[in-house]
C-alpha cells in the first residue's frame, strides 16, 4: 500500500492549492494528472493526509468524497481569477511562512468551495493557487 500510495505521489500536479494556518501550518490541495487528490494539513513537524478523486467541468472540480475531513466541508470547488489581484505586490516571506487567514493579493487565481447553487461559502476555507515548489 505504501509503494501505491509513494507512486502515485510522484504523478504530476496540475493545480495545487495552498491555505496558511497559525503559525507554521499549511492546508494544501495537490490535484494530479491521473484524476487523485491529496489534501493535506500540515504542522511544523508533522502531516495528515487525506485522498481522493476529482474531475473538473468548466471552472468547478468535483471532489468525490470530501467529507471524511473537516478541512473541506464542500464536494464542489470554484476556480476563479482573484478579485484582489495585484501585480506590483511582492509577497511577504515572513506572512508567508507565519500564515495569514485572508486570500493573497499576490494570487492570480483561488479556489472556493462552493454550495450546490454554486454560491461561496463564506464560512469555509478558500486556497490559493501556486506552483508547487517540492515533490
Amino acid at each position: 500500500m505504501t509503494y501505491l500510495l509513494k507512486k502515485q505521489d510522484h504523478t504530476n500536479t496540475i493545480l495545487y492549492g495552498v491555505r496558511n494556518t497559525s503559525g507554521l501550518g499549511q492546508i494544501t490541495i495537490d490535484f494530479r494528472e491521473n484524476n487523485t487528490y491529496k489534501l493535506g494539513r500540515h504542522h511544523f513537524m508533522s502531516a495528515e493526509y487525506y485522498r481522493g478523486r476529482f474531475t473538473i467541468r468548466d471552472s468547478i472540480i468535483y471532489l468525490d468524497n470530501p467529507r471524511y475531513s473537516e478541512l473541506i466541508t464542500s464536494d464542489k470547488l470554484l476556480i476563479t481569477k482573484n478579485p484582489s489581484f495585484d501585480s506590483t505586490k511582492k509577497q511577504n516571506i515572513l506572512k508567508a511562512l507565519f500564515g495569514t487567514p485572508e486570500d493573497d493579493a499576490t494570487a492570480t487565481t483561488l479556489l472556493y468551495q462552493i454550495d450546490n447553487s454554486g454560491q461561496k461559502l463564506e464560512s469555509a476555507i478558500s486556497f490559493k493557487v501556486v506552483d508547487k515548489t517540492f515533490n
